[in-house]
């Protein structure tokens, strides 16, 4: 706490000394932005090195998640300082002289044509020269992102320097008359290029505003011209029923390494996965609270779930880790008021706010007009509060209601109706007051989903009856070993494509429905998506046909 307050207390004696006080605020500014600069660089070139500890990609999604939970607010920081400084240092400037952009890089190429006559300074030119080549060809990724922030910074620098001298150029450039007649003339061009300037910015501001001030949740959407000539991809399912469609799915879909979770399932986000054409989502909702830093206590009061169930679904490690991130002696306190998350089992190993992640279905429903989703939601979460984060989210609009008893309509239907979420509750039902909000078990079955190995999915009896009735009419395979910690290699064996269209084939017959909800973890690994195709009666490599308004 005190060396911040010395180091403050010598930039501003460093520039009260200078002879020339505008200097000294460009050589501390200039030395702030610099100081920032090499925090940056320590800090993109840190988070390579510990990333480059990891050979697996699940172990490093989930590291470099943990890093940026603890130390992407400092990057943050030093970003804001360097911009503040570089602002400063060259509002300071503008009022002395007009800046060389290419000075800088002269400069370098001065540098590097330069041979020191001492050994010592010609070895620590080397040095350097070495340490920036290694961490080029090491690590370009944070290579380039260090020159791009330095080339970034010099740019602005350049640019409100240009603008300032612009709007009020320094005394010595008015020269159309002496004395006070040109002072006079320089004060009056100086105040009303000002006015000028900021009236423009102030104008611009108000634009942003009320941009900003637009609800786009609830601003009307209109679909694209054009006829529907490819529904989730593929012409063919254009006129079937949703029931007579094979939705390729994640099991889990929050629980993604690259999201912070621990024992994740997916190694991408939901947002991901739909761009990577996986069209259903099984996701877990929970009460939680926010605590220190990226932590979520779990709102344990509202769970039915124990102790030694939850040591069952992740594991004694992440439990005893989710036990010291909650700080608390007894796990099932109550830890204050909570609101919907999305968790997997407990909040504490990874959770995202349920309101941003259906934004993020929501804005892929907004810029692909003919894809529909199927969201089936294992709901601690009660409808009543969960609706709130739906509607806020702006997902409603696009909510399908089936009728209990009615047949499905065509998917080009509903897409030309903009009905393309379907939502399916595992424990509830939204009933008269959220009819969108269906009892999934009143219209799903499926298979059992808790299997210890991949002989266990090969067997015959992975594919028998589970929750929902046998006449219920859309059917689901859930197909993921549920060993902890979960693997990704695992994964891609019963992913494979021989192997999942053999058992979804072999569950088909036996249930005489199309499977179609296929559920999968790390739907990356093997070919869920190659798999859905072919039950669809399309060849596996077929391409789809993506209408995009991004």
């Amino acid at each position: 706490l005190i060396l911040p307050i010395i180091g403050i207390g010598l930039l501003i004696g460093s520039v009260a000394l200078r002879r020339t006080r505008r200097d000294g605020v460009v050589v501390a500014s200039a030395a702030v932005a610099i100081a920032a600069g090499l925090g940056v660089a320590g800090y993109l070139v840190g988070e390579g090195l510990v990333l480059a500890q990891f050979e697996d990609d699940l172990v490093r999604d989930a590291a470099s998640a943990t890093w940026s939970a603890f130390l992407g607010g400092l990057l943050t920081w030093l970003l804001v300082l360097g911009l503040a400084a570089v602002i400063v240092a060259a509002a300071a400037y503008a009022g002395v002289r007009q800046v060389d952009p290419a000075a800088p890089f002269r400069r370098v190429g001065e540098a590097a044509r330069w041979t020191p006559a001492r050994p010592l300074i010609r070895f620590a030119r080397a040095a350097g020269i070495l340490g920036v080549s290694l961490l080029l060809v090491l690590q370009p990724d944070s290579g380039i992102r260090i020159i791009v922030v330095a080339i970034g910074g010099w740019g602005l620098f350049i640019a409100v320097t240009e603008i300032l001298l612009v709007i009020a150029p320094p005394p010595e450039a008015i020269t159309d008359g002496p004395g006070e007649r040109a002072a006079s003339l320089m004060h009056r061009v100086r105040w009303k290029r000002v006015l000028a300037f900021g009236g423009g910015l102030v104008g611009i501001a108000v634009g942003f505003a009320i941009v900003l001030a637009i609800d786009p949740d609830k601003a009307p959407v209109q679909r694209p011209p054009g006829a529907v000539s490819a529904c989730n991809g593929h012409e063919e399912l254009c006129d079937r029923p949703l029931d007579e469609v094979v939705f390729p799915a994640t099991h889990n879909s929050m629980s993604a390494s690259r999201e912070g979770f621990i024992t994740a399932n997916q190694r991408n986000g939901i947002g991901r996965q739909l761009d990577d054409g996986i069209r259903a989502l099984l996701i877990d909702t929970h009460y939680g609270v926010p605590s220190t830093g990226s932590t979520v206590i779990t709102d344990l009061t509202k769970e039915s779930t124990t102790t030694e169930e939850i040591e069952a679904a992740i594991g004694k490690e992440a439990l005893e880790a989710a036990e010291r991130a909650r700080g608390r002696v007894a796990f099932d306190e109550d830890p204050g008021d909570s609101k919907p998350y999305l968790c997997h089992v407990i909040c504490e190993v990874g959770a995202t706010e349920l309101t941003e992640t259906l934004t993020e279905v929501r804005e892929f429903l907004d810029t692909h007009p003919d894809e529909l989703v199927v969201m089936f939601v294992e709901d601690v979460v009660s409808p009543q509060d969960a609706a709130p984060a739906f509607e806020e989210s702006g997902l409603l609009r696009y909510t399908y209601v089936h009728e209990p008893g009615e047949p499905f309509p065509a998917m080009r239907e509903l897409i030309e109706d903009d009905l393309r979420l379907f939502v399916l509750g595992e424990m509830n039902s939204g009933g008269a007051e959220f009819p969108w909000y269906h009892d999934g078990f009143e219209l799903v079955q499926e298979t059992p989903f808790t299997f210890n190995s991949p002989s266990e999915l090969a067997d015959k009896a992975s594919c028998d009856e589970n929750r929902g009735n046998p006449e219920h009419p859309i059917f689901q395979i859930n197909n993921w070993v549920e060993a902890i910690p979960r693997s990704p290699d695992t994964a891609e064996e019963v992913n494979g494509f021989d192997a999942l269209l053999k058992r979804a084939q072999r569950c088909e017959r036996r249930h005489e429905l199309l499977p179609n909800l296929l559920a999968v973890d790390f739907y990356d690994r093997g070919d869920v998506l190659g798999v859905a195709r072919v039950l669809n009666g399309l060849d596996r490599d077929t391409e789809t046909s993506t209408r995009s308004l991004r």
